[in-house]
Order: C-alpha cells, then structure tokens, then sequence
C-alpha cells in the first residue's frame, strides 16, 4: 500500500474517478486537498449516460471457468480488460456474436445462447485502447453512437451504457475520433442525409454536438473546424422542412440561436420563465424565418 491514509478501495476509486460521496468524506479526513475530489465523484463523464456500470454481464472467460463467479468490478466500462489475464472483457459471444446472458451457464464459460454453448473466449487488447481512462472512454462510445444514429438531432438520456458489444464500441469510436474522419464526410454529404440541403451549421449539427460534449483533447475536434471553414452552405437551401428537432441547450450553445428566437418560434417553449436545458424544441420555423446561411 502506497500511503497509509488510503485503502485499496478508496485508491482504485480514485484513480478511476468513481470516489462515492462517502470516500470522499473519508479521505477529507486526513486530507483536506481532496475536497477538489468532490469533483470528480459528482462529474458526469458521458453525455448520453448516467452510470457507468453496464446492467448485462461482461466477463473474463478464463477467470470464470478458474473461479465459477463474475466479479462486480467488470461492470464498470473504465475496466476494459482483465486484469489477472490481461484479455478483453466480452459481453457477447466472439462465435454467435450474442449478448451475454444472466445464466447459470456463463459461470461455466459457455455461450448463454442455446443456440451456440460454444465455449467462450477473449483476446488480448490493443495497446491504444489498453491506456485509455473512464472520460476517453465514454468518448469512444458517444463517437460510436452519433456514427450509427447519424441524422439523430438530440440523444437520449439513458440510465446505463447500452452498447451491443462495447469492445467493438470503444474500438469504433476511437479510429472515428482519431484517423476516420473521412468516413465522417462521406456520411454527411450523402443524399440520404435528410439536412443535406441546409447551411452547414445544421447539416453537420450531429458534428458539432459530439465536438461539443468531448472530454477529452481528438483529432476530430481539429478536422471538423478545418470542414468547417472549407465547406460553404449550398446556394438553394430547402426551407420547407417541418422538423428539426434539438434541445434548448444544444440550440443556444451550439447553435448560437437566442432565448428570444426560441421562445417566439418554438411553442413548446412559450410561456416558460426558464427554459429547460433538456427541453426538445423543433427550431424548423426558426431555421424558415431566418435563412441561415453560415
């Protein structure tokens, strides 16, 4: 033990930034610097979820089949690899590609699909994914989310991290925010992008949303201004489009609209003394009326 004012527990939370309130007290105690730690047990890593501990299994498969029991440490998405065995932590079968299952076969480290029983194994993490922290993390899984709802306006606010396999999540997400920006491109500028028509600022708004809610310094973030100040809005822009639909934060943030143009053009927001951040609002009669064209 490095210092003897702090357990095991209390050490690993902080350095994975899940200290409870209750830690926290308790390291404030005998060090009144971690009242900045505070922080870090309230702060909220991801924009699209709240905890950080997915509610299906994730398993080792060597560790499993050793012991017979999962431990609740692989529930957190800040650990993406075993630690004893150094593999991927899986929540799908690498054979059938199925979620893993509440079981009583995973204890023996079997595919829970009867489909498949294959016996279930992992591999070894690549290096990059391997350093990355809780706030990159949720990065990569927002970058791989926005990539796969890519005409999605606003995002959910979901209680739990949902992805269907969240090595391959992470692994997406972190190419997307780092070397794929090009994929990026020719998803936007494709016919089927139902915004294709309008100024740049609301074709590429899923762009600037992600930009906005990173944690963390991506090449991405420095490819979309580079877009940004090489793309002009296309001369004959379609005004007739009857919904675009944002939240209030994201329109005044990210956006630039005013809490007047909301308030006079967006009825779910009339009559309101304060406008909720999380409030939905169709800013299209805004985007009619005012023609943007930046």
């Amino acid at each position: 033990m490095p210092l003897d004012w702090i357990n095991e527990a209390q050490l690993k939370a902080s350095i994975n930034n899940t200290l409870s309130i209750k830690q926290v007290s308790a390291l404030n105690e005998f060090f009144p610097v971690t009242h900045s730690l505070k922080y870090l047990s309230s702060r909220r890593h991801s924009a699209l979820f709240q905890n950080y501990h997915i509610e299906t299994p994730r398993v080792c498969p060597i560790c499993i089949r050793d012991t017979g029991y999962i431990k609740e440490e692989w529930r957190y998405i800040g650990n993406l690899k075993c630690s004893i065995h150094d593999v991927g932590l899986i929540d799908v079968c690498h054979l059938c590609n199925h979620k893993l299952e509440w079981s009583i076969n995973l204890l023996e480290g079997i595919c829970t699909n009867e489909m498949c029983s294959c016996s279930l194994k992992s591999e070894p993490l690549n290096n990059a994914l391997e350093c990355l922290f809780i706030d990159e993390i949720c990065d990569c899984l927002l970058a791989d989310f926005v990539y796969s709802h890519p005409y999605n306006t606003y995002w959910p606010n979901l209680s739990h991290p949902n992805s269907e396999n969240l090595l391959t999540a992470t692994s997406k997400g972190y190419d997307l925010l780092n070397c794929d920006f090009k994929r990026w491109i020719e998803l936007y500028d494709a016919q089927s992008n139902p915004f294709n028509a309008l100024a740049v600022k609301f074709k590429y708004f899923p762009l600037y949303h992600l930009a906005h809610s990173l944690q963390n310094e991506w090449l991405f973030s420095e490819q979309l201004k580079k877009l940004t100040a090489s793309t002009s809005s296309p001369t004959k822009q379609l005004f007739n489009l009857s919904s675009y639909v944002v939240t209030a934060e994201s329109a005044m943030t990210i956006l630039g609209l005013s809490k007047h143009e909301i308030i006079s053009y967006s009825p779910e927001a009339k009559n309101k003394k304060v406008i909720p951040s999380r409030l939905r609002i169709n800013i299209a009669p805004i985007i009619k009326a005012t023609k943007v064209t930046k």
